[in-house]
Protein backbone atom coordinates (compact mmCIF):
# COMPACT_ATOMS: atom_id res chain seq x y z
CA UNK A 1 0.00 0.00 0.00
CA UNK A 2 2.73 2.45 0.99
CA UNK A 3 4.95 1.52 -1.98
CA UNK A 4 2.01 2.08 -4.33
CA UNK A 5 1.42 5.45 -2.69
CA UNK A 6 5.05 6.46 -3.34
CA UNK A 7 4.68 5.49 -7.02
CA UNK A 8 1.48 7.52 -7.30
CA UNK A 9 3.18 10.61 -5.89
CA UNK A 10 6.16 10.19 -8.20
CA UNK A 11 3.73 10.17 -11.14
CA UNK A 12 1.98 13.30 -9.82
CA UNK A 13 5.30 15.08 -9.39
CA UNK A 14 6.39 14.07 -12.90
CA UNK A 15 3.16 15.45 -14.39
CA UNK A 16 3.75 18.65 -12.45
CA UNK A 17 7.24 18.85 -13.91
CA UNK A 18 5.88 18.49 -17.44
CA UNK A 19 3.51 21.39 -16.69
CA UNK A 20 6.47 23.45 -15.57
CA UNK A 21 8.50 22.90 -18.76
CA UNK A 22 5.74 23.61 -21.31
CA UNK A 23 7.73 26.65 -22.42
CA UNK A 24 10.94 24.61 -22.53
CA UNK A 25 12.98 26.97 -24.68
CA UNK A 26 12.73 29.72 -22.06
CA UNK A 27 13.72 27.57 -19.10
CA UNK A 28 17.05 27.09 -17.32
CA UNK A 29 17.37 23.49 -16.12
CA UNK A 30 19.97 22.36 -13.56
CA UNK A 31 20.54 18.75 -12.51
CA UNK A 32 21.47 18.68 -8.81
CA UNK A 33 22.86 15.45 -7.39
CA UNK A 34 24.66 14.34 -4.26
CA UNK A 35 25.80 11.32 -2.27
CA UNK A 36 25.94 11.28 1.53
CA UNK A 37 27.80 8.50 3.34
CA UNK A 38 27.25 8.39 7.10
CA UNK A 39 28.34 6.29 10.04
CA UNK A 40 26.05 6.74 13.04
CA UNK A 41 25.90 5.55 16.63
CA UNK A 42 22.50 5.33 18.38
CA UNK A 43 22.49 4.68 22.14
CA UNK A 44 18.80 3.80 22.50
CA UNK A 45 17.30 2.24 19.37
CA UNK A 46 13.81 1.69 20.78
CA UNK A 47 13.62 4.76 23.07
CA UNK A 48 13.07 2.67 26.21
CA UNK A 49 13.48 3.77 29.80
CA UNK A 50 15.38 0.59 30.78
CA UNK A 51 17.24 -2.15 28.89
CA UNK A 52 18.54 0.24 26.26
CA UNK A 53 19.88 -1.29 23.03
CA UNK A 54 22.58 0.48 21.02
CA UNK A 55 24.07 -0.05 17.57
CA UNK A 56 26.20 1.38 14.78
CA UNK A 57 24.32 2.30 11.61
CA UNK A 58 25.60 2.78 8.07
CA UNK A 59 23.49 5.25 6.04
CA UNK A 60 23.82 5.78 2.27
CA UNK A 61 21.76 8.65 0.83
CA UNK A 62 21.94 9.39 -2.90
CA UNK A 63 19.91 12.39 -4.03
CA UNK A 64 18.87 13.73 -7.42
CA UNK A 65 16.90 16.85 -8.24
CA UNK A 66 15.94 19.26 -10.97
CA UNK A 67 15.95 23.05 -10.52
CA UNK A 68 14.00 24.87 -13.23
CA UNK A 69 13.88 28.65 -13.53
CA UNK A 70 12.39 31.06 -16.03
CA UNK A 71 11.48 34.73 -16.08
CA UNK A 72 8.14 34.20 -14.32
CA UNK A 73 8.35 30.88 -12.47
CA UNK A 74 10.64 28.36 -10.82
CA UNK A 75 10.29 24.72 -9.77
CA UNK A 76 12.38 22.33 -7.67
CA UNK A 77 11.92 18.55 -7.80
CA UNK A 78 14.01 16.28 -5.53
CA UNK A 79 14.14 12.58 -4.63
CA UNK A 80 16.34 11.15 -1.85
CA UNK A 81 16.28 7.47 -0.81
CA UNK A 82 18.29 6.45 2.29
CA UNK A 83 19.57 2.92 2.96
CA UNK A 84 19.95 2.10 6.68
CA UNK A 85 22.13 -0.91 7.59
CA UNK A 86 22.52 -1.89 11.26
CA UNK A 87 25.64 -3.72 12.47
CA UNK A 88 24.05 -5.96 15.14
CA UNK A 89 20.28 -5.51 14.68
CA UNK A 90 20.00 -6.50 11.03
CA UNK A 91 16.23 -6.96 11.43
CA UNK A 92 16.01 -3.14 11.59
CA UNK A 93 17.53 -2.62 8.12
CA UNK A 94 15.27 -0.54 5.87
CA UNK A 95 15.11 1.99 3.04
CA UNK A 96 13.62 5.47 3.60
CA UNK A 97 12.26 7.77 0.87
CA UNK A 98 11.91 11.54 0.61
CA UNK A 99 10.23 13.26 -2.36
CA UNK A 100 9.55 17.00 -2.68
CA UNK A 101 8.23 19.44 -5.27
CA UNK A 102 8.14 23.22 -4.85
CA UNK A 103 6.71 25.58 -7.45
CA UNK A 104 6.36 29.37 -7.71
CA UNK A 105 4.64 31.25 -10.54
CA UNK A 106 4.48 35.04 -10.90
CA UNK A 107 1.12 35.39 -12.62
CA UNK A 108 1.14 39.17 -12.68
CA UNK A 109 3.27 41.93 -11.23
CA UNK A 110 1.53 41.76 -7.83
CA UNK A 111 0.00 38.27 -8.06
CA UNK A 112 1.97 35.10 -7.24
CA UNK A 113 1.15 31.41 -6.81
CA UNK A 114 3.16 29.07 -4.55
CA UNK A 115 2.90 25.31 -4.14
CA UNK A 116 4.78 22.97 -1.76
CA UNK A 117 4.72 19.16 -1.59
CA UNK A 118 6.66 16.78 0.65
CA UNK A 119 6.29 13.00 0.95
CA UNK A 120 8.39 10.98 3.42
CA UNK A 121 8.54 7.28 4.24
CA UNK A 122 10.72 6.08 7.12
CA UNK A 123 11.02 3.86 10.19
CA UNK A 124 12.87 6.45 12.30
CA UNK A 125 11.24 7.09 15.68
CA UNK A 126 11.94 10.84 15.64
CA UNK A 127 13.66 13.42 13.50
CA UNK A 128 17.16 14.47 14.59
CA UNK A 129 16.68 17.91 13.02
CA UNK A 130 14.20 18.92 15.73
CA UNK A 131 10.75 20.49 15.51
CA UNK A 132 9.91 22.28 12.31
CA UNK A 133 7.29 24.82 11.43
CA UNK A 134 6.07 26.41 8.22
CA UNK A 135 3.53 29.06 7.37
CA UNK A 136 2.22 27.18 4.35
CA UNK A 137 2.86 23.46 4.86
CA UNK A 138 1.58 21.63 7.93
CA UNK A 139 4.10 19.41 9.72
CA UNK A 140 3.05 17.09 12.58
CA UNK A 141 4.47 17.78 16.04
CA UNK A 142 7.89 16.28 16.81
CA UNK A 143 7.07 16.23 20.52
CA UNK A 144 4.80 13.18 20.44
CA UNK A 145 6.12 9.66 21.12
CA UNK A 146 6.69 6.75 18.74
CA UNK A 147 8.36 3.59 20.11
CA UNK A 148 7.65 0.81 17.60
CA UNK A 149 9.79 0.42 14.49
CA UNK A 150 7.51 0.18 11.46
CA UNK A 151 7.11 2.06 8.22
CA UNK A 152 5.19 5.33 8.53
CA UNK A 153 4.60 7.77 5.69
CA UNK A 154 3.50 11.40 5.66
CA UNK A 155 2.39 13.76 2.94
CA UNK A 156 2.15 17.48 3.63
CA UNK A 157 1.41 20.01 0.93
CA UNK A 158 -0.04 23.41 0.31
CA UNK A 159 -0.84 25.99 -2.31
CA UNK A 160 -1.34 29.71 -1.89
CA UNK A 161 -2.31 32.68 -4.05
CA UNK A 162 -0.93 36.04 -2.86
CA UNK A 163 -2.07 39.43 -4.16
CA UNK A 164 -0.50 42.81 -3.27
CA UNK A 165 -2.94 45.64 -4.06
CA UNK A 166 -1.24 48.46 -2.18
CA UNK A 167 2.05 49.39 -0.53
CA UNK A 168 0.91 47.69 2.69
CA UNK A 169 -2.30 46.07 1.48
CA UNK A 170 -2.44 42.37 0.59
CA UNK A 171 -4.67 39.32 0.61
CA UNK A 172 -4.20 35.58 0.19
CA UNK A 173 -6.18 32.39 -0.26
CA UNK A 174 -4.77 28.89 0.05
CA UNK A 175 -5.20 25.26 0.92
CA UNK A 176 -3.05 22.91 3.07
CA UNK A 177 -3.31 19.13 3.17
CA UNK A 178 -1.86 16.42 5.40
CA UNK A 179 -2.18 12.61 5.32
CA UNK A 180 -0.32 9.86 7.16
CA UNK A 181 -0.12 6.11 6.55
CA UNK A 182 0.93 3.67 9.29
CA UNK A 183 2.18 0.09 9.07
CA UNK A 184 1.70 -0.13 12.86
CA UNK A 185 -2.07 -0.48 13.25
CA UNK A 186 -1.88 0.77 16.86
CA UNK A 187 -1.18 4.25 15.47
CA UNK A 188 -4.11 6.09 13.95
CA UNK A 189 -4.13 7.30 10.36
CA UNK A 190 -5.67 10.69 9.61
CA UNK A 191 -6.32 13.30 6.93
CA UNK A 192 -6.27 17.05 7.48
CA UNK A 193 -8.09 19.39 5.06
CA UNK A 194 -7.25 23.05 5.66
CA UNK A 195 -8.41 25.96 3.46
CA UNK A 196 -7.12 29.37 4.61
CA UNK A 197 -7.66 33.01 3.66
CA UNK A 198 -6.55 36.39 4.95
CA UNK A 199 -6.33 40.11 4.25
CA UNK A 200 -4.19 42.99 5.50
CA UNK A 201 -5.21 46.65 4.97
CA UNK A 202 -3.68 49.99 5.93
CA UNK A 203 -6.69 51.69 7.54
CA UNK A 204 -4.86 54.83 8.62
CA UNK A 205 -1.43 56.44 8.80
CA UNK A 206 1.00 53.70 9.91
CA UNK A 207 -1.90 51.49 11.06
CA UNK A 208 -2.52 47.96 9.69
CA UNK A 209 -5.60 45.78 10.25
CA UNK A 210 -5.16 42.10 9.39
CA UNK A 211 -7.54 39.14 9.45
CA UNK A 212 -6.52 35.47 9.08
CA UNK A 213 -9.11 32.70 8.83
CA UNK A 214 -8.78 28.93 8.79
CA UNK A 215 -11.05 25.89 8.50
CA UNK A 216 -9.78 22.43 9.44
CA UNK A 217 -11.60 19.17 8.78
CA UNK A 218 -9.93 16.26 10.55
CA UNK A 219 -10.83 12.73 9.45
CA UNK A 220 -9.51 9.86 11.58
CA UNK A 221 -9.51 6.21 10.57
CA UNK A 222 -10.29 4.27 13.72
CA UNK A 223 -10.70 5.37 17.33
CA UNK A 224 -11.00 9.16 17.38
CA UNK A 225 -13.98 11.32 16.45
CA UNK A 226 -13.74 13.42 13.29
CA UNK A 227 -13.98 17.16 13.81
CA UNK A 228 -14.56 20.52 12.13
CA UNK A 229 -12.61 23.52 13.43
CA UNK A 230 -13.05 27.20 12.56
CA UNK A 231 -10.43 29.73 13.59
CA UNK A 232 -10.08 33.50 13.11
CA UNK A 233 -7.31 35.92 14.10
CA UNK A 234 -7.87 39.70 14.03
CA UNK A 235 -4.87 42.01 14.64
CA UNK A 236 -4.40 45.80 14.67
CA UNK A 237 -0.79 47.00 14.37
CA UNK A 238 0.35 50.62 14.88
CA UNK A 239 3.81 51.89 13.90
CA UNK A 240 4.90 54.28 16.65
CA UNK A 241 8.28 55.01 15.04
CA UNK A 242 10.29 53.63 12.16
CA UNK A 243 11.67 50.92 14.44
CA UNK A 244 8.91 50.39 17.01
CA UNK A 245 5.34 49.08 16.70
CA UNK A 246 2.61 47.83 18.99
CA UNK A 247 -0.35 45.56 18.32
CA UNK A 248 -3.57 44.28 19.82
CA UNK A 249 -5.18 41.03 18.68
CA UNK A 250 -7.99 38.57 19.27
CA UNK A 251 -8.14 34.90 18.28
CA UNK A 252 -11.24 32.70 18.37
CA UNK A 253 -11.49 28.94 17.81
CA UNK A 254 -14.64 26.86 17.49
CA UNK A 255 -14.27 23.05 17.66
CA UNK A 256 -17.15 20.73 16.70
CA UNK A 257 -16.72 16.95 17.02
CA UNK A 258 -18.85 14.47 15.10
CA UNK A 259 -19.15 11.99 18.02
CA UNK A 260 -19.27 12.06 21.81
CA UNK A 261 -16.03 14.03 22.29
CA UNK A 262 -16.78 17.33 24.01
CA UNK A 263 -17.01 20.43 21.81
CA UNK A 264 -15.31 23.64 22.91
CA UNK A 265 -14.43 27.24 22.02
CA UNK A 266 -11.20 29.15 22.69
CA UNK A 267 -11.11 32.89 23.42
CA UNK A 268 -7.63 34.47 23.23
CA UNK A 269 -7.08 38.27 23.38
CA UNK A 270 -3.47 39.52 23.30
CA UNK A 271 -1.23 42.55 22.84
CA UNK A 272 2.43 43.04 22.02
CA UNK A 273 5.30 45.11 20.67
CA UNK A 274 8.28 44.79 18.33
CA UNK A 275 11.47 46.84 18.28
CA UNK A 276 14.35 46.79 15.79
CA UNK A 277 17.55 48.09 17.42
CA UNK A 278 19.49 47.86 14.14
CA UNK A 279 19.66 45.87 10.92
CA UNK A 280 21.22 43.04 12.90
CA UNK A 281 19.20 42.97 16.15
CA UNK A 282 15.47 42.87 16.90
CA UNK A 283 13.04 41.74 19.59
CA UNK A 284 9.31 41.11 19.71
CA UNK A 285 7.12 40.34 22.73
CA UNK A 286 3.45 39.31 22.68
CA UNK A 287 1.37 38.29 25.65
CA UNK A 288 -2.27 37.56 26.35
CA UNK A 289 -4.87 35.35 27.97
CA UNK A 290 -6.73 32.30 26.71
CA UNK A 291 -9.77 30.36 27.88
CA UNK A 292 -10.90 26.99 26.58
CA UNK A 293 -14.66 26.98 27.17
CA UNK A 294 -15.84 23.37 27.17
CA UNK A 295 -19.44 22.38 26.58
CA UNK A 296 -19.68 20.40 29.82
CA UNK A 297 -16.33 19.75 31.49
CA UNK A 298 -13.67 21.77 33.28
CA UNK A 299 -12.51 24.89 31.43
CA UNK A 300 -8.80 25.56 30.88
CA UNK A 301 -7.30 29.05 31.24
CA UNK A 302 -3.78 30.39 30.99
CA UNK A 303 -1.32 33.00 29.72
CA UNK A 304 0.11 33.29 26.20
CA UNK A 305 3.66 34.66 26.02
CA UNK A 306 5.89 34.83 22.92
CA UNK A 307 9.39 36.34 23.02
CA UNK A 308 11.56 36.39 19.89
CA UNK A 309 15.10 37.81 19.99
CA UNK A 310 17.51 37.79 17.00
CA UNK A 311 21.08 39.01 16.81
CA UNK A 312 23.61 38.73 13.95
CA UNK A 313 27.31 39.52 13.76
CA UNK A 314 27.95 40.38 10.13
CA UNK A 315 31.72 40.88 10.38
CA UNK A 316 32.36 37.60 12.18
CA UNK A 317 29.73 35.73 10.13
CA UNK A 318 27.76 34.58 13.14
CA UNK A 319 24.19 34.75 14.41
CA UNK A 320 22.31 33.90 17.56
CA UNK A 321 18.56 33.70 18.08
CA UNK A 322 16.34 33.01 21.08
CA UNK A 323 12.64 32.23 21.09
CA UNK A 324 10.33 31.60 24.05
CA UNK A 325 6.67 30.67 23.64
CA UNK A 326 3.86 29.60 25.94
CA UNK A 327 0.13 29.12 25.56
CA UNK A 328 -2.08 26.49 23.98
CA UNK A 329 -1.84 24.17 21.01
CA UNK A 330 -3.81 21.29 19.51
CA UNK A 331 -2.09 17.91 18.99
CA UNK A 332 -4.31 15.90 16.66
CA UNK A 333 -2.12 14.62 13.81
CA UNK A 334 1.02 12.49 13.72
CA UNK A 335 2.05 9.52 15.86
CA UNK A 336 -0.34 10.43 18.72
CA UNK A 337 -3.75 12.13 18.91
CA UNK A 338 -3.67 13.91 22.29
CA UNK A 339 -6.01 16.87 21.82
CA UNK A 340 -5.81 20.21 23.64
CA UNK A 341 -2.26 21.02 24.77
CA UNK A 342 -0.96 23.60 27.24
CA UNK A 343 2.75 24.29 26.65
CA UNK A 344 5.75 26.48 27.26
CA UNK A 345 9.29 26.27 25.98
CA UNK A 346 12.23 27.97 24.35
CA UNK A 347 14.89 27.51 21.72
CA UNK A 348 18.42 28.95 21.52
CA UNK A 349 20.25 28.70 18.17
CA UNK A 350 23.82 29.60 17.30
CA UNK A 351 25.58 29.68 13.90
CA UNK A 352 29.22 30.65 13.40
CA UNK A 353 31.77 30.40 10.57
CA UNK A 354 35.19 29.87 12.15
CA UNK A 355 36.94 30.06 8.78
CA UNK A 356 36.00 30.10 5.13
CA UNK A 357 35.90 26.28 5.24
CA UNK A 358 34.87 25.43 8.83
CA UNK A 359 31.38 26.25 10.19
CA UNK A 360 29.39 25.45 13.30
CA UNK A 361 25.67 25.24 14.00
CA UNK A 362 23.98 24.31 17.25
CA UNK A 363 20.70 24.63 19.11
CA UNK A 364 19.09 23.61 22.37
CA UNK A 365 15.32 23.27 22.58
CA UNK A 366 13.09 22.81 25.65
CA UNK A 367 9.37 22.07 25.63
CA UNK A 368 6.82 21.32 28.36
CA UNK A 369 3.50 19.86 27.19
CA UNK A 370 0.42 19.20 29.29
CA UNK A 371 -2.23 17.16 27.44
CA UNK A 372 -5.53 17.90 29.19
CA UNK A 373 -7.73 15.63 27.05
CA UNK A 374 -5.84 12.55 28.30
CA UNK A 375 -7.06 10.93 31.53
CA UNK A 376 -5.09 11.43 33.70
CA UNK A 377 -3.45 14.58 32.31
CA UNK A 378 -0.14 13.71 30.67
CA UNK A 379 2.83 16.02 31.29
CA UNK A 380 5.99 15.75 29.16
CA UNK A 381 9.30 17.60 29.45
CA UNK A 382 11.46 17.33 26.31
CA UNK A 383 15.02 18.61 25.84
CA UNK A 384 16.74 18.37 22.45
CA UNK A 385 20.34 19.40 21.78
CA UNK A 386 22.24 19.41 18.49
CA UNK A 387 25.81 20.36 17.66
CA UNK A 388 27.28 20.09 14.14
CA UNK A 389 30.66 20.96 12.63
CA UNK A 390 31.08 21.05 8.86
CA UNK A 391 34.35 21.32 6.94
CA UNK A 392 34.33 22.21 3.24
CA UNK A 393 37.13 20.15 1.70
CA UNK A 394 36.53 21.21 -1.90
CA UNK A 395 33.71 22.91 -3.81
CA UNK A 396 32.11 19.46 -4.28
CA UNK A 397 32.83 17.72 -0.93
CA UNK A 398 32.00 18.39 2.73
CA UNK A 399 32.84 16.45 5.88
CA UNK A 400 30.64 16.82 8.96
CA UNK A 401 30.36 15.46 12.47
CA UNK A 402 27.26 16.01 14.59
CA UNK A 403 25.83 15.05 17.97
CA UNK A 404 22.15 14.83 18.89
CA UNK A 405 20.73 14.38 22.38
CA UNK A 406 17.06 13.93 23.25
CA UNK A 407 15.65 13.54 26.77
CA UNK A 408 11.98 13.01 27.58
CA UNK A 409 10.63 12.94 31.13
CA UNK A 410 6.90 12.22 31.57
CA UNK A 411 4.56 11.68 34.49
CA UNK A 412 3.71 8.45 32.62
CA UNK A 413 6.93 6.61 33.52
CA UNK A 414 6.87 4.17 30.61
CA UNK A 415 7.28 7.12 28.22
CA UNK A 416 10.64 8.23 29.68
CA UNK A 417 13.83 7.85 27.64
CA UNK A 418 17.24 9.31 26.82
CA UNK A 419 18.92 8.98 23.44
CA UNK A 420 22.36 9.95 22.13
CA UNK A 421 23.16 9.94 18.41
CA UNK A 422 26.50 10.68 16.77
CA UNK A 423 26.95 11.08 13.00
CA UNK A 424 30.08 11.24 10.86
CA UNK A 425 29.29 12.08 7.23
CA UNK A 426 30.98 12.66 3.89
CA UNK A 427 28.85 14.59 1.40
CA UNK A 428 29.64 14.72 -2.33
CA UNK A 429 27.57 17.11 -4.43
CA UNK A 430 27.51 18.78 -7.83
CA UNK A 431 25.28 20.65 -10.28
CA UNK A 432 25.14 20.15 -14.04
CA UNK A 433 23.43 22.66 -16.29
CA UNK A 434 21.19 20.81 -18.75
CA UNK A 435 19.47 23.73 -20.46
CA UNK A 436 20.35 27.40 -20.49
Amino acid sequence: MVKRTILQWLIVLFIGLIFCVKSYAQVNVDLVYSLKLSESYDSNLNLTRDNEQSDWVNIITPSVGLDLTSKYWEANLKYSPSIYTYTDHKEYNYVAHDVSLDYMYKIYRNLTFNMHNLFTMTQDLYSVTGPTTSSTVYTPSEYTIRKKRAYHSDYSGGMRLNYQFGKRDSLYIGYNHYRNWEEDKDIQEATRYNPVAGISIEIGPHMILSLDTSYIKGDFYGGSDDFDELKGDLRLTKDITKHFNVNIAYSHTYMDYSGDTEDYQIYAPSFGMAYRFSKDMSISINTGFYKQDKERGRDETGINLDVDFNKKWRIKKGSISFTYTSGYDETYFGSENLGFTIYHGGRLSFIYDFTRHLSNSSYVDYRYNKYTDVDPDRKDNIITFNEALTYKVTKWMNISISYDYRWLDSNIDVNDYKDHRVFFSIILYNTTKLVK
